[in-house]
């Protein structure tokens, strides 16, 4: 066929195998992503958030109350359209964060092209990092989420590509610190690949004052305006998370744990770094491309381990996450990167097979190794929140939220939520909620930090406060009723709203007789003070005084009942 072809003057179709591979990759990563599509219960912050603002109550969780209880500014401006389109919030996010996914692995693809047209086309090589993160798990299952991992991600990786794969012009500078600019005003902590990237620039542009500059004003108009606005809307410079996880305090120990789990499973990737050591070796002695081609990969390479080394050193300090894998996948993919790019190092010094062998460790060994985390346990307080949030728990949540929203309509009801319990909360609308650590309330997350422990759950709001500040009506998660031993500071008193079970965390008579109008079923606290006086005086003085002060903060300090406290305050005074 092809000398058919020579002879008529044609030239002989062929078919491009990295771009059906990149093709593959694709369509696989969009079969994965979607049959792994779930939503965690931090993105019901964000879905409230957005539903707040669009509802016209500000950019706020609660009504009246301003704080920063987000760590994705342009995720939650993002989400807002879904409420204004009467779009469901999970699907919005979900298919913006596949998008931005599949995009991630477009880039990573054209990388590949761009360095396999700049080197030649070597053989044994195909592209690596766009076939590894397309088969990654946690990159599938991050993929949803309804967070903003996907779209941080997508976003540093297009800055990197735009300084890597050319010659860094001052134009180029400009666009890529714009994008590390979005990326910043995603999550905060992308100020730290930006500074990366601003190095970088300053050490490979030729002209590296102008061009740092360019990069460096490009991030800060978009960065400014938005400390401008979170001092003057929150009256802080820094979101509210960061003092509620407590993210000045340096917890290395934990860190390191949380790295030893990506090891168990990704810690291929580490090849990278020996791979591109052995590289520059090569290139040295000859092995290598050709010495004017050496810096097409060199150069990428450089600032892809610098991001990635940077990322990990961050991580680390600041103790890793709750949430397995999901704050290392910026460093996941720069370390891919790197890897690919050191295989382009090496490409004339080792063998076609033993190039593709080498390219297909990051891909399947991954697949292959146990997860270190799995189901309902926590491996050093971290979790896979993906198995922790099968399908049958979410529509639990659902369920019960929908049941709470029916007996909460038009009553200005209180509740407190412990992590797991947000999906609930949001579908219960109730107008006040406090979430337990502090995420989106400033008193709590600026309580000072009395011992580590699960990390971003180790700070938790006091009764005295909850109760005797917030005036918190009920709560649900009996274990928390349990662990952090309430019963010491309030009466446990049962409230059944149908199928969902709760605990009375501050009597409100009004409320309460509403509630049980609409076929709550509650303990009745005055009758059980009338039995409780019946036998006080058989009582001894120590835990009638303890008792009291139960009572007082449950019910006595907001309810005038001068003849059930009467009785408390003769005994007590009475000896």
């Amino acid at each position: 066929m092809e000398s058919q072809a020579a002879e008529k003057g044609q030239t002989p179709h062929r078919i491009d195998l990295t771009r059906v591979l990149l093709l593959l990759a694709i369509v696989w990563a969009l079969v994965a992503s979607v049959w792994r599509f779930w939503t965690c219960d931090d993105a019901y912050l964000v879905f409230r958030y957005a539903q707040n603002l669009v509802e016209g109550k500000g950019l706020v969780f609660n009504a009246g109350e301003r704080v920063e209880g987000y760590t994705c500014f342009l995720w939650v401006l993002g989400t807002a359209p879904a409420f204004l389109l009467r779009i469901r919030p999970e699907i919005w996010t979900g298919a913006w964060g596949v998008a931005f996914y599949l995009g991630t692995i477009g880039l990573l693809g054209r990388h590949h092209v761009s360095l396999r047209n700049s080197l030649g086309r070597p053989p044994g090589l195909f592209p690596i990092a766009a076939l590894a993160w397309a088969f990654c798990p946690d990159a599938n299952i991050w993929a949803t989420g309804g967070l903003e991992t996907s779209a941080f991600a997508f976003l540093l990786v297009l800055g990197y590509v735009l300084l890597a794969e050319k010659e860094v012009t001052t134009g180029r500078a400009v666009a890529a610190g714009l994008v590390f600019g979005l990326a910043t005003l995603t999550r905060p902590d992308g100020a730290l690949p930006a500074a990366v990237a601003g190095l970088f620039v300053l050490w490979a542009a030729p002209a590296r004052l102008r061009a740092g500059a360019a990069f460096g004003g490009a991030v800060i108009s978009l960065a400014v305006p938005l400390e401008i606005f979170r001092l003057a809307y929150y009256g802080s410079l820094v979101p509210n998370t960061y003092w509620a996880k407590s993210a000045s305090l340096a917890w290395w120990s934990q860190g390191l744990s949380y790295l030893g789990l990506w090891v168990d499973q990704y810690g291929v990737l580490l090849l990278s770094v020996p791979l591109a050591l052995l590289a520059v070796l090569v290139g040295r002695r000859g092995g290598g491309p050709p010495p004017g081609r050496q810096v097409e990969w060199a150069r990428p390479a450089a600032l892809a381990a610098s991001l990635a080394l940077a990322w990990v050193l961050y991580v680390t300090r600041v103790g890793g996450d709750f949430m397995y894998v999901r704050l290392l996948i910026p460093a996941s993919i720069f370390a891919l990167v790197l890897f690919e790019l050191a295989l382009f190092g090496l490409s004339r010094a080792l063998p076609g097979l033993v190039l593709a062998g080498l390219g297909l460790l990051p891909a399947v060994t991954p697949l292959l190794l146990a997860r270190p985390v799995s189901g309902d346990f926590f491996t050093s307080g971290v979790a896979d929140e993906w198995a922790f949030y099968a399908p049958w728990r979410q529509q639990e949540a659902d369920e019960n939220g929908e049941t709470l929203r029916r007996f909460f309509h038009g009553l200005n009801v209180r509740i407190l939520v412990f992590g797991s319990e947000l999906r609930m909360a949001y579908r219960s609308e109730a107008p006040e909620i406090l979430e337990a650590h502090g995420l989106t309330d400033a008193f709590v997350s600026h309580l000072p930090l009395a011992a580590r422990g699960r990390p971003g759950h180790e700070k938790v709001a006091p009764i005295s406060y909850a109760v005797g500040v917030r005036k918190i009506h009920f709560m649900f998660q009996r274990s928390s009723w349990r662990r952090f031993r309430m019963v010491r500071e309030l009466p446990e008193i049962r409230i059944q709203f149908g199928s969902v079970e709760g605990l009375v965390l501050y009597w409100d008579p009004p409320v309460v007789r509403e509630l049980v109008r609409r076929g709550a079923v509650v303990e009745d606290f005055p009758a059980a003070l009338d039995a409780y006086l019946a036998r006080m005086s058989g009582l001894p003085r120590t835990t009638v005084a303890a008792d009291y002060r139960r009572f007082r903060l449950f019910y006595f300090d907001h309810v005038s009942d001068p003849a059930r406290e009467q009785p408390f305050l003769v005994r007590l005074e009475s000896q």
